[in-house]
Parts: C-alpha cells; structure tokens; sequence
C-alpha cells in the first residue's frame, strides 16, 4: 500500500505518494501553493473511516472538516479519512500535522474524491422588527457580514483519477467547489420629501419576502408592515440557499381610506454559487420602484460579497 499527500488549498488539492521501504528514507514531492499547509502521517486500515487533526491554515472558517477517500478501480478496496480542521488555541492544536496524508492507498489506478461538512447551523429567517432607532439597516446587513459565517458545503464535482505507482506518484489536483450561496437583505420605506405623504396614518406599506428552491415553487417566507424607521429583515444561508434559487421581495402601498394600491414594485436575485449577496432594499412611491444597493462577498473557491444584480 501507499501514502498520498495531500494540500487543500482555497482552489484545489494537491496529492502525491511516496514508497514505504524499511531501507530506504522516503522522499515527499509536495507542490506548495499557498492556501493550507497539511502533512496526516497516521497509517489506517482499508474500508475504515479514521480521524486525524490538521492544523488549518487558511481553510474558511466555516469548514469543519475534510473526508477524502480514494478508491481502486482494480479491486473492491479503498480508504478514506477524515481530517478535522484545528484552529490555534483549539486542544490538539500544537500536535496537529500540518499536511493532509492519506495512508495505504492500493497501487494501480484510484479515483479520488473529497468532501467537507460545516461548522454553522442552516438558516432561514424573516423578522419583521428591524428598528431605525435600534440599529440601522445598513448595520444589522455588516453585522452579519462580519460575524456570521455562511453555510457551505464543499466536494470534487467529479472523481480525479490518481495512478499510484510503487516509484511515486504525481501530483493530481481536487478542486473543492460549493453549490452554496446566501442572502443577507432589508426593506424600507425611503424617508425623502416625496415619500412623506405616504408614511402618514392614511397609508399602509407592506413588504413580502418569498423564497424559489431550485424546481421549486415560489413560497412566502414573511410580510409585515414596513416605514421609513421600520423595516424588515430576511437571512438566507441553508441546505437549499445554492445556486439558481431565487429570492423576490415586493413592497405595496395602499390607500387606507380608498382600499387602492397606489404603489406596488418587487425585485428578484438568483442566488449564485459561493456568493453572498447583501441587499439594501428602499421603496420609492412617487416613482413607484424599489430601488435596491446590493453587493457581494467570496468563499473557498472564492466566496464572493456582492451587490444585488440589477438594482
């Protein structure tokens, strides 16, 4: 059996495997490029999932952990191992390795695959309570921004063939993507002069939030009523928050003494993935449009803060 070496970097994996000799020093090739430094030296049996700490450099936050698995197409057998990823001040820390190595890999041709899972909780949340006099849209949008890490799940899109040889083997690189995305908003009336009639008592503005899952049916997450201090928040980060799922906000203003809605716009994002968008939504009455300040953020395969497209 062999050992592979492997780095996992922000957009690729690096793996590599030397010969085991009791005669012999074994001589590692290791490509450095700068994300995470990572060397696992525990030999495990085939077929059994082992856990070793590594050290974990400039990995996200976000991610837990790591499990790579490499398996012959020659024969029934394979390994695999779960790497958990160790933060400074964390137990094991200072005894963690600092490269990822996979032990007893079968000779001959392997297909090799990895996936993480996440340190953060899924969520979806509406809450009709933001509160001008409390904390500012623009606020509660870059708390989260800066303390909440999105949820993302990482893998190989596709097994990479690795041909371990008993002279060594070379380098292969697994990219480590994510379908993920998330979505960070607020809405509000706009305070301007021209609004002002429509923030009196003889008016009522509402803002509804719905969510579109990938195949899916457009489904109301929240509505409530909203002014120019009142405003409603939506946090979207889970399982079904990827790529190609859709979130609309729609904001209506109705005449309380006619019954008439005098204004009505709505906005949608398709959420793209490893991108967080972050929307500022502002309703404008007297143009009777929803006007909306979006941007973006990047994660491992870069995950991206953005402006909401086309606002």
């Amino acid at each position: 059996m062999k050992k592979v070496f492997i780095s996992v970097l922000v957009l690729a994996t690096m793996l590599t495997s030397c010969s085991e000799s009791s005669n012999e020093v074994n001589e590692v090739m290791f490509q450095e490029t700068g994300s995470i430094q990572a060397v696992i030296a525990t030999a495990q049996p085939a077929t059994t999932a082992a856990r070793t700490d590594v050290k974990r450099g400039t990995i996200y936050s976000w991610v837990k952990d790591v499990t790579i698995v490499a398996e012959s197409t020659i024969t029934n057998y394979d390994v695999n191992e779960t790497f958990d990823l160790l933060d400074s001040g964390d137990d094991g820390f200072d005894d963690a390795n600092v490269l990822f190595q996979l032990n007893n890999v079968a000779l001959g041709t392997n297909m090799v695959t990895a996936t993480t899972t996440s340190n953060v909780a899924p969520v979806t949340e509406y809450d009709a309570s933001g509160d001008t006099s409390v904390q500012s849209k623009q606020n509660w949008i870059h708390n989260h921004i800066d303390n909440t890490d999105p949820y993302a799940i990482y893998q190989t899109d596709a097994p990479v063939e690795a041909e371990v040889l008993q002279t060594g083997t070379a380098p292969i690189s697994l990219e480590m993507n994510t379908q993920n995305a998330r979505l960070i908003s607020a809405v509000s009336m706009n305070s301007n002069s021209a609004n002002a009639e429509y923030l009196t008592a003889n008016f009522t503005s509402t803002s509804k939030i719905e969510i579109k899952e990938v195949d899916g049916s457009w489904v109301t997450v929240g509505e409530s009523v909203i002014t120019d201090e009142l405003y409603s928040t939506f946090y979207w980060s889970d399982e079904n928050s990827i790529g190609g799922a859709k979130y609309r906000v729609t904001v209506t203003v109705v005449n309380n003494i006619t019954g008439l809605t005098v204004a009505e716009d709505d906005r949608i994002v398709t959420l793209t993935n490893s991108t967080s968008y972050r929307c500022n939504f502002v309703m404008n009455v007297d143009d009777n449009e929803l006007f909306g300040d979006v941007e973006l953020d990047l994660i491992w395969q870069e995950w991206i803060e953005a402006p909401c497209p086309g606002c």
